[in-house]
Formats: C-alpha cells, structure tokens, sequence
C-alpha cells in the first residue's frame, strides 16, 4: 500500500493514518483526546466475535432467495442433464442396438424421474431467464413486481411442463 508520499509501506504494518485524519500527527491528537482509537484496538475490527459473511440465520427466507438458489440449481440439472441428451445421441448415431438400451433406460421409472426433472429444470429456467431480460431492462424491479414475477415463474414453469409432458406421453402412447 502507497502512502501520501508514494512510499510503499512495508509488508504486513496496518494503515498510518486513520480514514478521517490528515496526518500521523493529527492522528496521534486524536486518539489522544479520545475521539477515535487505533486500528489495532478497534472492536469492531476483531474478526473472531463476528461471521466472515452473512449467514442463513441473519436472513428470513424469501421468495426472490428461494427463486435464485433454484435458478442456480436449475442450471447444474441442465448441465447434468445434457449428459443423458449426448448419450441418447450418441446412441442414436452408434445403431439401433445402443439407441434400444438407452430408450429402455429412459423408459424405466428412474429414467423418467431423469427426464421429468430435465424438463422441470428447462421451463423454469428458461422462464426465470426471460424474467432476468425484463430486469436487464430496467423493468419490474420493485419489491411487489419481483414477487408477482417470481410467482408468474413458478406457474409458467409448472404449465410449460405439464404441457411438454402431456404432449409427448400422448405422443408416446399411440
């Protein structure tokens, strides 16, 4: 760290002079009279009593954090997801013996849970992603807008799921 001269102050020596003072001087005066203490002695400054960052217990859970953790999560499915598209694929490409085994794995209950969960994952975050454009717009920012926004995330996505699931099972069936 540079100080008001240029100099480059050793290695691991805490700041001089105190924000709110001009030099040691003045620094020294005021310490003296009691106004402010040094950096070392600053309660506030002692990082044991107090957590790095704020922790779950300091918030009341919300909506709009509830929709982020899940936008994030969202993300991770799809990327987990994408592996099973690439191996049905892949499958698809190598014949129809392989292309059989996995359409017999993504037609077993397991599988199923799989693809639900893809297509839950895509309509949410694809919904939650329009809803972040809007905001990259300067829109629907205030607190009432963000929790009507959250909600009309939640039922588009469960809507855009049941419909894509209706469709192909119906399409699946015949």
């Amino acid at each position: 760290m540079q100080n008001a001269r240029g100099r480059v102050a050793p290695a691991g020596r805490a700041r001089l002079t105190p924000i709110g003072t001009r030099s040691k001087s003045q620094a020294r005066r005021t310490i003296a009279r009691g106004l402010l203490q040094p950096l070392a002695e600053t309660p506030s400054m002692r990082s044991a009593d107090r957590p790095l960052s704020p922790h779950l217990q300091v918030y009341r859970w919300q909506l709009t954090m509830t929709l982020s953790i899940l936008h994030r999560a969202t993300g991770l499915a799809l990327g987990a997801g994408t592996i099973l598209l690439v191996w049905w694929l892949v499958a698809g490409a190598a014949g129809p013996g392989p292309y059989s085994g996995v359409t017999h794995f993504l037609g077993s209950w397991i599988g199923l849970v799989l693809l639900f969960g893809w297509t839950a994952s895509l309509a949410y975050h694809l919904c939650n992603g329009i809803r972040h454009l809007v905001w990259d717009t300067g829109h629907a920012l205030d607190l009432r807008s963000t929790y009507v926004g959250g909600w009309t995330v939640v039922a588009a996505a469960a809507a855009l799921t049941i419909v894509a699931w209706v469709v192909g099972l119906g399409g699946w069936v015949h």
